[in-house]
């Protein structure tokens, strides 16, 4: 079904996982377009994001979601790791 949120999201999550970013960030992307209420959504696109190297980007989506749960440890999660990450890139 084009218009299962939980598919694209879980589709989003493996394709990260298995290196395949472009195609996880369109995923995560169909998914906030399908429910952009769900911050699940934000969350896979901002996984597929970091994986890829765009830190700015995930942490956008990473905050957007936030924005809506502010109390969700994936997304709190992954918004430290890119700040974390950006540091460290920071300091070299």
């Amino acid at each position: 079904d084009g218009n299962d949120k939980v598919f694209y999201s879980n589709r989003s999550a493996c394709l990260s996982f298995l290196g395949d970013f472009e195609a996880a960030v369109e995923d995560g992307r169909k998914c906030i377009q399908l429910a952009p209420e769900w911050p699940k959504g934000y969350g896979r696109l901002g996984l597929a994001l970091f994986r890829s190297g765009d830190h700015m980007g995930a942490m956008t989506a990473y905050q957007t979601g936030l924005a809506q749960d502010p109390e969700n440890e994936s997304l709190t999660s992954g918004l430290a790791e890119c700040r974390a990450d950006k540091a460290r890139m920071d300091a070299i």
